[in-house]
């Protein structure tokens, strides 16, 4: 269930090894549902989200986090706004801001989880039960 991006950079032997076994390991927590890693353009690298999904999910992934990343950077700099604003009207599809001030985002309701570390070049992102009672 993997996908590889035409953009993405090419990763060495090595390093796929590494990211699946990651993923991999990540995926065997009791309550995790799926991992997506992503590039900074959005584009999916790896994921074990159902295959219906992984568009729709990535895409919003992209939105939550250049929206968070934007409301740092507003708290950070006393509130104003004018410098890094969004109007309703602009393309949020467009590449995602570099998440450097972002070091990690976790949003939780009562069935779900999302996590999100972004880094320079990628962004990990788990989704869990944390009602899971049984380990997988």
């Amino acid at each position: 269930m993997t996908d590889t991006a035409t953009k993405a950079t090419p990763l060495s032997a090595s390093s796929i090894r590494e990211v699946e076994e990651t993923v991999a390991r990540i995926s065997s927590h009791k309550g995790v549902e799926g991992v997506m890693i992503l590039n900074c353009q959005g584009a999916i690298l790896q994921s074990t989200w159902k295959e219906e999904e992984r568009l729709s999910h990535a895409s919003m992934i992209l939105q939550l986090t250049k929206t968070a990343t934007q409301f740092m950077k507003s708290v950070e700099h006393g509130g104003d706004e004018s410098s890094n604003s969004n109007t309703a009207d602009e393309d949020i599809t467009e590449p995602t801001p570099k998440v450097e001030d972002l070091s990690f985002l976790r949003i939780r309701s009562k069935k779900h989880e999302i996590m999100v570390a972004p880094d320079k070049d990628y962004l990990l992102v788990v989704l869990t039960n944390p009602n899971a009672t049984m380990e997988k």
